[in-house]
Formats: C-alpha cells, sequence, structure tokens
C-alpha cells in the first residue's frame, strides 16, 4: 500500500451513523457479550400461542469501557427482532462515529475513498464484539441515522461565541426550537438567551447544531456536546493556539423516515432504492446535504433581514426610500417604506424568533404567517444588495468551498498518520 500526505481534494465530515443489518447477513459468535445472551431463534420455534408484539425483543452491547478509557471509539449495537409478515426477522443496528473510528478523532475529516478503510475497520471491531459481517454486508447496510458535520475555522478576531449569537437570531417556524444552551456538568445544563456555548435548532427528529468544537473537547464527558472524548482530540487540540477559533456545525437526522425525507431532496433519483452506507460516501452529496440546511437557515427572508450586515439607520432608510424612486408619492408608499424600515431595524437587533413571538402575542397566527412573512420577503428584496454580516459570510463560504480541515485548508495544518493512506 503506496502512502503519501493527502492533500488534494475535498473533505466531507460524516460523523454519527447508524447502519441496519438484517439477519442472516450477520452472524452472532458470542451470544454471551450481549445484554441478555442474544439467541436468535428460527420462525418455527414459535410457541402457537405467541405473535405481534409479543415476539418483540432487544439486545445491547457496547465497547467496554477499558477499551474507550485505552482510546478505542465506541460502537454501539443493538439487535431487534420483530415479527414481520408471518416470520421473525432480527436487525442488527451498528452505530459508530465514522471520523473517530477511521483516525481516533473528529478534527479532521474523512472522505469518499476511505469506505474502504472505514469498513476495514469494522469488521475486526465487529468480530471482537462478538458479530461477523462481510464486507458486502456493511457497504449495503440500510441507514437509519446519519450526523453530517464541519469544522469550519473563523479569522482572528472573531470568536464562536460571536457566531452563535448571530444565527441566535434566526427563525426556523414554529416546528423547529431554538436555543442556546450552556454545558455545566451532567445535572446542570442552563439554557440562556445569550452567551451560551451552543445553539440548537431542533425537532424531535431532526437537529442543527452549532458549537464551540475546541472548548467542548476540554470540558468533561457530562458537561460537553460530543460524549465521545478521545485521547487523540486533547493532543491534537494541545497543538493549537489558544486563540483558534474552530466551529462545528452537525446537521443530525435521527431516524430513518428523517433521513429517506431529507436524501430523497438531494437525490431526486433515489425513487424506492434504499439508503445504504455507501451511498453517505459521497463528497458531492455530503458537501450539498450541509449547504442544503445552511440554505435552509439563510434562505428565510427573515433571516436575511437578520443576518445583513450592520448599517446605520440612516443608511437602511436611504435604502428603502430610494426603492419608492419613481413610483406615486402617496401614503401607501409612505407606509410600505415605514413598515420595511421598521421591521428591518426590529429584525437585526432582536432577532426573527423573538420578533415573530412578539407579534403572535397581539395578533393572530394568519397576521403572524402570511403577511408578516409578506413584508418580511418585501424587505428583504430590498436589501438584497445588501452583503450578510461577515460571520455569516464566512460560514457560507467555508460549506461552499468545503476545503479540508487540517491539510492545505482552513486550518492550522494539522496532520498525523491516519491521514496517510492514498490507496483503498
Amino acid at each position: 500500500m503506496s502512502k503519501e500526505k493527502d492533500t488534494n481534494g475535498h473533505d466531507f465530515m460524516l460523523d454519527t451513523v447508524n447502519i441496519k443489518i438484517r439477519h442472516p447477513a450477520f452472524v452472532v459468535l458470542k451470544p454471551e457479550l450481549f445484554d441478555p445472551p442474544l439467541a436468535i431463534k428460527r420462525t418455527e420455534d414459535i410457541p402457537p400461542i405467541m405473535h405481534g408484539k409479543n415476539l418483540y425483543r432487544k439486545w445491547t452491547q457496547n465497547t467496554s469501557t477499558t477499551e474507550r478509557n485505552a482510546g478505542v471509539s465506541n460502537i454501539a449495537l443493538t439487535v431487534h427482532r420483530r415479527f414481520e409478515e408471518n416470520e421473525l426477522r432480527h436487525y442488527l443496528h451498528v452505530e459508530f462515529n465514522v471520523a473517530k473510528l477511521l483516525f481516533g478523532e473528529n478534527l479532521h475529516e474523512p472522505r469518499q475513498r476511505h469506505l474502504g478503510r472505514v469498513v476495514e475497520k469494522l469488521i475486526p471491531r465487529l468480530r471482537g464484539m462478538g458479530v461477523s459481517a462481510t464486507e458486502a454486508a456493511l457497504r449495503q447496510a440500510g441507514v437509519t441515522k446519519v450526523h453530517f458535520g464541519k469544522n469550519v475555522t473563523l479569522p482572528y478576531p472573531l470568536t464562536v461565541q460571536e457566531c452563535l449569537e448571530e444565527l441566535y437570531k434566526a427563525d426556523m417556524g414554529e416546528r423547529m426550537q431554538v436555543n442556546m444552551r450552556d454545558y455545566l456538568d451532567a445535572d446542570d445544563m442552563r439554557e440562556y438567551r445569550e452567551h451560551g456555548e451552543s445553539l440548537h435548532f431542533h425537532t424531535t427528529s431532526r437537529q442543527i447544531v452549532f458549537y464551540d468544537k475546541l472548548a467542548d473537547i476540554e470540558k468533561g464527558r457530562g458537561a460537553s456536546i460530543d460524549k465521545e472524548k478521545m485521547k487523540k482530540e486533547k493532543e491534537l487540540r494541545e497543538m493549537l493556539s489558544r486563540q483558534t477559533q474552530l466551529v462545528r456545525m452537525e446537521a443530525r437526522f435521527n431516524d430513518q423516515r428523517t433521513v429517506r425525507r431529507f436524501m430523497s431532496r438531494l437525490l431526486p433519483d433515489l425513487g424506492d432504492k434504499p439508503i445504504t452506507f455507501d451511498i453517505l460516501f459521497d463528497d458531492a452529496l455530503c458537501r450539498n446535504a450541509l449547504l442544503r440546511v445552511w440554505q435552509d437557515i439563510i434562505g428565510r427572508p427573515a433571516n436575511q433581514l437578520a443576518f445583513k450586515t450592520a448599517i446605520s439607520p440612516e443608511d437602511a432608510l436611504d435604502y428603502f426610500i430610494t426603492r419608492e424612486v419613481g413610483k406615486k408619492s402617496n401614503v401607501h408608499t409612505l407606509n410600505h417604506t415605514l413598515n420595511s424600515f421598521a421591521l428591518q431595524q426590529i429584525v437585526h437587533r432582536m432577532g426573527a424568533k423573538k420578533t415573530r413571538k412578539k407579534f403572535s402575542k397581539v395578533w393572530s397566527s394568519k397576521t403572524c404567517g402570511t403577511r408578516l412573512d409578506d413584508k418580511l420577503r418585501d424587505a428583504a428584496l430590498t436589501l438584497k444588495d445588501l452583503p450578510p454580516s461577515r460571520i455569516i459570510g464566512i460560514v457560507g463560504n467555508d460549506l461552499d468551498l468545503f476545503k479540508p480541515y487540517g491539510i492545505d485548508g482552513n486550518g492550522p495544518g494539522l496532520w498525523h498518520p491516519g491521514l496517510d493512506i492514498i490507496d483503498l
């Protein structure tokens, strides 16, 4: 296997994934390693009185604490037994962090051609947990959860805190909640409207998270976003300047239905084909996934107003007045100018979500829905030539370029032997 320093191409990030394999594509070698001990029964062994939900069972196993303390990445195994189409079916779910399995940390980011290496590492890890699965079975395993992520370096003197506070202005609609959190310890998680250490947009099945990656590495397990602490991450953190500011974006899709709905937007020709592990290992797909999520944030008219670069009230008013030049001057154009100016000032200072909440306490959902959206859209269109704030522009540009973090990219030149592999 030839090796050289890998300096070409774009990085992408598959963070946590959960893949599903149906028996007999996997074989249990050591039933006693599961809790409870796993015995796969055949359909004909079912007592006549048993049926349906009574036949559901679950067995679990995680990488041992001893191994994790030694720097081995965690793999969580869950076997579900279900009664489907008049037969017992056993499904093995394998959940792991792709980058940590490959590199022992997730500051560096895997690439499309690393799929073979990931599978190569996964097979003996599973065998050590008493499970055998072929390369083909792993590559073709169905995906039930996927977290996409990217590390973005902010140039001095910008800080992750400034980035989070700017993004906190966003409104992602009624179904997606937004909050800023400060993690102190496992039993004391506080939410702040400002100055928190992580930003969460979330529903029950989907999350968009931004946080300070380097500060998170230094926290204890109970107080951090990323609970799986790796020795190599701490070593790499020590190599970096204390002035380094690294904001991490993660787009998390936490169940099979949500994964499919989102992936169908990215792969219009997907049809009824299953979403398999090897499909995810595609540079363009992972890049487009994060860009689509980012566009969902910055593409909303209210958020466009919130994220615009700061200008004086006088300059903002001039923008709106100029728009009305050439039109018939009457009370309607004056009201239009005043409405747009007021919305721009309020949203830029208070944020889109908070602005909408204040209005909704007084006016109906119809008034604060369609009508308010129309006014926000019109104001955003007027200011379309005004660029976003510097920090929003930097994050968006980095996601678009998808430069590799750590090697000839937006990072400080980090490198370690895990990135040497070129012929997989």
